[in-house]
């Protein structure tokens, strides 16, 4: 019976922190930090690949797929976005 108890309140838990995260949305200040996060990743993954280009190096990851993985991000941090942080992202990027 205590289990049961137990395993409905970690149940009920588990199902407001999806619920929270579902009603969470990036706000402008939030929106410039994650952009510049990418931003910045992008740059350093471009120079890495280069790097490894001048040293005759075969990167693990190609840079194609980095790209996928980067647009796919970017869409999921798009959809978790204020509609007025969303448009001044795409205003000033």
């Amino acid at each position: 019976m205590v289990f049961a108890t137990k395993a409905s309140v970690i149940a009920n838990q588990k199902q407001n922190q999806d619920t929270k995260i579902k009603n969470m949305k990036f706000n402008i200040q939030d929106r410039i930090v994650l952009d510049e996060m990418v931003d910045t990743f992008t740059t350093e993954m471009i120079k890495q690949h280069h790097e490894y280009d001048l040293d005759g190096k075969r990167p693990i990851i190609t840079k194609e797929y980095w790209f996928q993985m980067i647009e796919q991000v970017q869409e999921k941090i798009d959809s978790f976005t204020t509609v007025k942080a969303l448009k001044q992202s795409k205003q000033y990027r």
